[in-house]
């Protein structure tokens, strides 16, 4: 008797309808995923639907700002847009050249070429890249634009930059920088180059809040935020030969970490994985290692080489209270690539344990 109770208290378990309830269960839960997928799927497609909008009317605001200038220059060589069109403060025949307000109209004027071509580039290269090269994710598409942009700036800042160094060592050497102090008479690519990273960041600046948000928002928030004031901080107090050093060293991962990104939008990953591993260590050597020997040097080295004096009139700026300032804007800087660096490891330990390579920048959403 026991037995037969047993038994059908066991066929109720295995009944019809208990496999029913356990199928319609799984359905359900199958069908409110692919719901949830579609609907972050519709997010991100209307996401880039409004970035596409926006990057239109950049494009056409900015083409509009910079024809204006230049017909007004062309048509008035000598009137205030030459203000925007050529660099001022010109010192002597040698090509030497001093700072004030007007360098300005130049900065705004950089800034906008900026984010024509910028615009430009996502509008009508990126995402037919993109489409040519069969990535279908029109969320995608501005991604990819993003990255060639971001290579391309990167590269041709670090060239640039690099070249300054290699062709100016009397200015741009640990020990000269500061001996060189006050650089009063800059030469014409050294304040092109200052004026345009100052314009650089601050068209990035301003794409934080045009681009699709990311999960690290605050942090690039804030790097833009230390790397702008830095950059005018420097340019106003003639710090501009220690400054080109601390970019041109923070430039050169900057061309391997878009450049992974965009074999991984390709769904390249043998190549991403290969110039990830190349970032990495290109990020260790430039954003730590070089980074915290620049911090030594501004700390504790500097005033081995400048006397400390503070005489606007005569461009000298050099004073305990601005050295502690920009050692703790180095120090944020160090933090922030340490969070970086924090994704960037918990990322290669997923990839050793077999998980796919993904974007450390990954989107709120998701």
């Amino acid at each position: 008797m026991a037995l037969s109770k047993s038994k059908v208290r066991s066929s109720s378990k295995n009944s019809p309808q208990k496999r029913d309830s356990h199928s319609r269960t799984h359905y359900l839960v199958e069908k409110s995923q692919a719901i949830e997928k579609k609907l972050k799927e519709a997010i991100k497609q209307k996401n880039a639907e409004n970035q596409l909008k926006i990057e239109t009317d950049i494009f056409w605001i900015s083409a509009g700002i910079v024809l204006f200038l230049w017909i007004g220059h062309l048509s008035k060589p000598n009137s205030i847009f030459s203000n925007f069109l050529k660099l001022q403060y010109k010192i002597d025949a040698s090509g030497t050249y001093g700072i004030g307000y007007k360098d300005f109209y130049y900065f705004l004027q950089i800034t906008t070429h900026l984010l024509f071509f910028r615009s430009f580039l996502s509008l009508f290269i990126g995402r037919r890249f993109a489409r040519f090269m069969g990535v279908k994710n029109v969320a995608s598409h501005a991604r990819i634009s993003e990255q060639i942009w971001g290579i391309s700036v990167a590269s041709t800042s670090f060239c640039f930059g690099a070249y300054l160094i290699y062709s100016n060592p009397q200015y741009f050497r640990l020990d000269t920088a500061w001996s060189s102090y006050p650089l009063i008479k800059l030469p014409y690519k050294l304040k092109f180059y200052y004026l345009f990273q100052t314009s650089f960041w601050t068209s990035a600046f301003i794409y934080l809040f045009i681009e699709k948000r990311r999960s690290d928002f605050l942090a690039m928030f804030a790097h833009h935020t230390i790397t702008i004031s830095m950059l005018l901080g420097s340019y106003y107090t003639n710090f501009t030969a220690m400054g080109t050093i601390i970019h041109t060293s923070m430039d050169f991962a900057d061309i391997f970490v878009p450049l992974a990104k965009l074999f991984k939008y390709l769904d390249y990953q043998l190549a991403c994985t290969i110039t990830f591993a190349f970032m990495a260590f290109s990020w260790i050597a430039t954003r730590h290692v070089f980074l915290l020997r620049l911090i030594y040097n501004v700390a504790f080295e500097a005033n081995t080489y400048i006397d400390y004096a503070w005489d606007p009139k005569a461009g000298k700026y050099a004073s305990i209270w601005m050295q502690r300032l920009f050692v703790f804007l180095l120090i944020c800087l160090q933090l922030l690539c340490c969070i970086w660096l924090y994704a960037m490891i918990v990322l290669i330990i997923n990839t050793i344990s077999g998980k796919e390579l993904d974007d450390i920048r990954s989107d709120d959403e998701n």
